[in-house]
């Protein structure tokens, strides 16, 4: 169960910046369809939520980005996996299974059920990190490419993340764990 744990927080970790902008993204759009203040008003919100409030970035851009962060996050996921088929650490099966598995827990449940082991599962986490670390800001290039966003966007929101990631996020993130 310990091992598990560790996974699963692992797992959670390795989302990384991919994460951090499709978390804050969502919870500023829930905390704006609400009504609901900035981050300055005491209120949870992540770091696009107060860029969105500040007229740096329109709601429709960061639903561009939240999509484009996502799309991006499944198809490396889908590389890292065939990757790991084609080396032989994981059988297609397996890979069809973690594919499957849409949380942490679940993936969790695939080593409880001894359909994978804990190597397998970290040399999954290792290579996503891998994979993440090298893809890190081509979504927002990608983004800025196309004329979703601008460049001064881009880098506010590449600021943004770099602040939450310093532990310097809006207000009632900090030392937040997951946020619904």
């Amino acid at each position: 169960m310990k091992n598990t744990s560790k996974w699963i927080t692992g797992a959670a970790i390795s989302a990384g910046s991919f994460a951090l902008v499709i978390g804050s993204v969502g919870v500023a759009q829930a905390h704006n369809a609400q009504g609901g203040s900035g981050p300055d008003g005491g209120k949870r919100g992540g770091p696009q939520s107060s860029l969105i409030a500040d007229g740096t970035i329109t709601q429709a851009q960061a639903d561009s980005i939240r999509t484009a962060l996502k799309d991006a996050h499944d198809s490396t996921e889908a590389g890292v996996l065939a990757q790991l088929v084609q080396n032989g650490t994981l059988t297609q099966t397996q890979a069809d299974s973690i594919a499957a598995a849409e949380s942490p827990r679940g993936k969790g449940e695939l080593l409880k059920d001894s359909i994978v082991s804990q190597a397998q599962l970290q040399a999954l986490r290792t290579a996503m990190q891998e994979a993440m670390e090298a893809g890190k800001g081509r979504v927002l290039q990608d983004l800025v490419a196309d004329g979703t966003i601008t460049q001064s966007q881009a880098d506010a929101i590449a600021e943004a993340k770099a602040q939450v990631g310093k532990g310097k996020g809006a207000k009632g993130m900090k030392g937040q764990g997951r946020q619904a």
